[in-house]
């Protein structure tokens, strides 16, 4: 059996009681390109940020909000989601398997 490799995003575990999301946010350092697939078409994005359990994405107009979609990044992999809400050309997408968890 060949090697698995894991995604793994650490946390310190300190976040605000109040804050709304389950997962720390993290910003990419500069543009990250990455590609979202969604209804057999493959659109180019940028990663704004990233948590455990989703993204946020600037995105085509075209980019369909109403279906699953399949975020790809070069180095970790490939990412199951749903979109989560649209405001302009931004779009918030929820993992279906939080990163941690997930083997690729």
């Amino acid at each position: 059996m060949g090697k698995r490799n894991m995604v793994v995003l650490w946390t310190d575990g300190e976040s605000e009681a109040s804050d709304r999301r389950q997962w720390d946010r993290y910003s990419p350092d500069g543009h990250t390109s990455v590609t979202l697939a969604s209804g057999g078409s493959a659109y180019g994005c940028e990663l704004l940020d990233l948590s455990l359990g989703g993204a946020r994405l600037r995105v085509d107009p075209g980019v369909p909000a109403d279906r699953d979609v399949v975020l790809q990044h070069q180095m970790a992999g490939l990412f199951f989601a749903s979109p989560s809400w649209r405001r302009g050309n931004e779009m918030g997408i929820r993992f279906r398997v939080p990163a941690q968890t997930r083997e690729h």
